[in-house]
């Protein structure tokens, strides 16, 4: 059996704590107050071959709807992120998985079992009483999960883990601050997300999955795509662009409401945010930076609070900063994110 390499076990090791933690702290929402239930749609694509054929992929509703399906149609110059980067190595990470828990019938039959590693001889301290201060793992062992992948997304898998884990081990330093560690837990609860309903919605031998997980697996080794021409073609002629003429109270209020869903003492004043204020546009004069009001209750009665979103550079929410937290971005929701890109906050 192969195993992986230790930089692989500590990333992979350091992914599924988050994942844990993402798991453990997930709320129910009630988005449907704005956007209603997203119901899934597929994209059919008629591939030009030898023997014509359809194709199925659905993302739709996913947090990154738009990611996901230009890796699939092969649109690699497309994606936002950079394969060095950790938010890709978490998507792979996660879809494989995902992939290995949903799909373990179609795997072949020289799957490779994923392995990790857990403490075999801890190092404990005890302080004058007898009473232990402090345990530290100093001897770990390899362990079978139970969970296999295919030999080509394996072996991605693992030239992955070793350019991601200074990217990892920079995360987790003091430079890299609290803010960076919101950030990326953010990012983590939306990739596993995605991945789970990616694998409730197309079937695991479905053509489009399988295409989706050969560009994945492409684009993780830096690799030429399977390119759909003809319909990354169409997607760049029918693509919309961001308005700047939007309901930006309306957007802050919703971006606030979905995140006070994870504060743990303050209740979010539903109908409060305010008072707003653009900071900043860009060259096509869409907003950069916006800053509003809200109010909330806590243990000292309601009170107000500030809350500044800033947008990426193609025009979208990106980060949520509050008063009391001022350097530390929070992730601005995925979904709704996706319904400004589409203009769905449009003033009539």
């Amino acid at each position: 059996m192969k195993k992986i390499s230790k930089s692989a076990f500590l990333l992979l090791a350091i992914i599924m704590l988050i994942a844990l933690a993402v798991i453990k702290e997930r709320k129910t929402s009630d988005m449907a107050d704005k956007l209603g239930d997203i119901k899934n749609t597929e994209l059919i694509v008629h591939e030009n071959s030898q023997f014509p054929s359809f194709i199925e992929f659905n993302t739709q509703g996913l947090n990154y709807e738009v990611e996901l399906t230009d890796i699939f149609l092969g649109n690699f110059e497309a994606v936002p992120f950079k394969r060095e980067e950790m938010l890709f190595g978490t998507l792979f990470n996660m879809y494989v998985t995902t992939y290995a828990k949903y799909c373990p019938g179609s795997l072949p039959k020289d799957k490779i079992e994923l392995t990790k590693q857990e403490c075999e001889t801890y190092q404990i301290t005890k302080n004058g009483y007898g009473m232990e201060i402090s345990r530290t793992c100093i001897n770990y062992r390899t362990v079978g999960t139970d969970l296999f992948t295919t030999p080509e997304m394996f072996a991605a898998m693992q030239v992955l883990s070793n350019f991601q884990l200074g990217n990892t081990l920079s995360l987790m330093s003091p430079d890299g601050g609290f803010g960076a560690i919101a950030k990326t837990t953010g990012e983590m609860k939306a990739v596993y997300t995605d991945m789970t309903n990616l694998l409730r919605m197309n079937a695991c031998d479905s053509p489009g999955l399988k295409r989706f997980q050969e560009n994945l697996r492409r684009y993780a080794l830096n690799e030429q795509p399977k390119r759909l021409e003809a319909l990354i073609a169409e997607r760049k002629s029918n693509k919309v662009e961001i308005s700047e003429n939007q309901n930006a109270q309306q957007l802050l209020e919703d971006l606030v409401y979905q995140n006070s869903l994870q504060w743990n003492f303050n209740r979010f004043q539903k109908g409060s945010v305010h008072d707003i204020n653009i900071l900043s546009t860009d060259a096509l004069g869409r907003p950069s930076k916006i800053k509003g009001t809200y109010t909330f209750s806590g243990f000292g009665g309601k009170k107000r609070g500030t809350v500044t979103l800033t947008f990426n550079a193609k025009g979208m929410p990106d980060c949520l900063y509050f008063f009391d937290f001022p350097t530390t971005c929070r992730p601005a929701n995925r979904k709704i994110a996706n319904e400004y890109a589409k203009n769905s906050y449009a003033n009539n």
